[in-house]
């Protein structure tokens, strides 16, 4: 199973309006609300994945690959190795958003991503 990563506020959950108000302010995102038929980058098997409002994907030098899903007040993601470069043009837009929100990057065990 993935390990996930998730940007939250310890005060309590984000609103959708300011979640898309930082999102406006990311180079490179767009919203996914819709069905959208994915490639998972390891096995290359196509996924169909039902969007919901304030759903975003960052796009990669190549494509619009990460995705984030927002639901209940926090964003999520699939944690990726290429995250450990701390110079990762996703990984600083994730930071970002967080920055933007007073929100931190948090794994699924609780652990604070300090970026």
């Amino acid at each position: 199973m993935a390990y996930s990563l998730h940007i939250e506020n310890t005060q309590g959950p984000i609103p959708l309006e300011a979640w898309k108000k930082a999102v406006d302010t990311i180079e490179g995102a767009r919203y996914v609300e819709a069905e959208s038929l994915v490639t998972n980058p390891f096995s290359g098997e196509k996924i169909l994945v039902k969007g919901n409002e304030g759903d975003i994907e960052i796009s990669t030098s190549s494509s619009f690959s990460v995705g984030i899903s927002f639901r209940r007040g926090r964003a999520t993601f699939s944690n990726r190795e290429e995250f450990d470069d701390p110079l990762n043009s996703i990984r600083l837009a994730l930071a970002k958003l967080a920055a933007i929100l007073d929100a931190k990057v948090i794994g699924d065990e609780g652990e604070i991503y300090e970026w």
